[in-house]
């Protein structure tokens, strides 16, 4: 499975080796099977394709990359690490040994209700764990969202995202397929604003200042004993306190424009 799946093919190819590969040897066996963890992969890669409208999609079993797949969406190559998210308890493989796959299991209101909130828990679990490895930026994250919650875009848009922000993960986008549908969260840049900005230089250079104005003041002490003891020691305190007048200068232009031109060229070339 894996020799053929590791060529670049398209998303119909890839689907049609996996149900084909999954009609021999059965759900039970696929799910059951840790070995066979990649097939399963195999699976949500090519429905992410699809739904993407992808040009093609290249598994990469070996150890060497740090993702599972690689999908080609117009002229641009997305790495993918995937991952699946379900309800807390469930064993999928006992669920297809207990029953046949095309069996259908009632949900009710109820469960649904629990299984939208367990599988938001779910999800921050996997995604804390996952931000604590050491993927490369240009790895995404494709989430298998298969939990039965029904719950409608208003509500778990929102929900997810509030999710994505509040984890400090290094992957380029957060990409779910849930159902019929793809959601595409990008990492929330923490920009500073021209308040926060003109804030923290005024609370920095004031800190600064203050550790100046206090030199300045010893320094006058020093004087007026110096002109009582040496005129070497008044000649010395005049040349520190020209060079603290230098360094105030130096931090209300020099510093401040340097940071305000940093500033303007992250905000307008991020």
């Amino acid at each position: 499975w894996e020799k053929y799946a590791s060529q670049k093919l398209t998303p119909e190819q890839l689907a049609m080796h996996f149900f084909t590969f999954n009609s021999k040897i059965g759900l039970g066996t696929l799910y059951a099977s840790t070995i066979l963890q990649l097939v399963r992969k195999g699976y949500v890669a090519a429905m992410y394709s699809q739904k993407c409208q992808a040009r093609f999609v290249r598994m990469t079993p070996d150890k060497v990359h740090s993702h599972d797949c690689e999908v080609t969406i117009g002229d641009k190559v997305q790495k993918l690490k995937i991952v699946e998210v379900m309800a807390s308890g469930r064993k999928r493989g006992d669920e297809y040994k207990n029953r046949s796959a095309n069996a259908f299991v009632e949900i009710t209101d109820e469960e649904m209700s629990i299984n939208f909130i367990i599988g938001l828990q779910s999800f921050r679990s996997i995604l804390t764990k996952k931000s604590r490895k050491s993927y490369p930026n240009s790895v995404h994250l494709l989430v298998y969202y298969n939990v039965s919650d029904f719950e409608e875009y208003e509500t778990f848009f929102p929900a997810v995202k509030e999710i994505v922000d509040s984890v400090d993960h290094r992957f380029k986008s957060i990409e779910i397929l849930r159902g019929n549908e793809v959601f595409s969260f990008h990492k929330k840049q923490s920009s500073t604003s021209i308040l926060e900005f003109v804030l923290g230089v005024i609370c920095t250079l004031w800190r600064i200042e203050k550790i100046i104005d206090a030199f300045e003041k010893l320094i006058e002490v020093v004087q007026g004993i110096g002109v009582l003891l040496s005129p070497a020691l008044t000649l010395l305190t005049i040349k520190i306190n020209a060079f603290l007048n230098r360094l105030r200068l130096a931090l209300r232009n020099k510093r401040s424009c340097s940071r305000i031109k940093e500033l303007l060229l992250h905000t307008f070339h991020p």
